[in-house]
């Protein structure tokens, strides 16, 4: 931290680093393929926002700003803190109210984000790309809360079955005996 931000030269390197990683997206066609699969199947709500951002807004950022943002997160932000194992819990919770100083104040509430949304149509997107194997990639709304232990448990078990990875009936059929597509 330099003169309340944080270094430009490093801040220039990342932001460099960043953009690199947002433009090969499109060279990796699986992951894109999701992206956009995610993207429009969110469109408007938290969850249809890259979690690397967006070009356009790369140049925006700067030291000073990034640094005031971060001292505001690190303020203001819901802190877990996880210990495992056999221990004195009042002994813990001294050793971390003692061993940090995190000057916390105003902390936010982080609102839980809606699962059920009613979707009045199908979307079909459809890209066409200089590739040699295509990619296909089907979103579905379950309205299925993960706090209902029954329901997402069996929703869980259900995308595995159809879908959600090498042991699915999906993948068997439509790739190992039918040799329809790779991934």
């Amino acid at each position: 931290v330099i003169d309340g931000g944080f270094k430009e030269e490093y801040v220039a390197i990342e932001k460099e680093n960043l953009k690199n990683r947002i433009e090969s997206i499109i060279n990796d066609k699986g992951r894109y393929a999701v992206e956009r699969a995610r993207e429009e199947m969110f469109k408007n709500e938290k969850y249809g926002i890259s979690d690397l951002g967006y070009l356009e807004d790369i140049d925006k950022i700067t030291a000073k700003g990034l640094y005031e943002h971060y001292v505001n997160i690190m303020k203001t932000s819901p802190i877990d803190i996880v210990v495992e194992g056999n221990f004195d819990e009042d002994e813990i919770v001294e050793i971390i109210s003692n061993g940090f100083d995190f000057h916390r104040e105003n902390i936010i509430e982080i609102p839980r984000a809606d699962f059920i949304k009613k979707v009045d149509e199908i979307k079909v997107i459809k890209e066409e790309m200089d590739i040699t194997q295509g990619k296909l990639v089907m979103g579905y709304r379950c309205n299925v809360d993960y706090k209902d232990e029954f329901k997402y448990y069996s929703l869980f078990v259900g995308s595995n079955v159809l879908g959600g990875g090498p042991h699915s009936k999906l993948f068997v059929n439509v790739r190992e005996k039918e040799s329809l597509c790779y991934y």
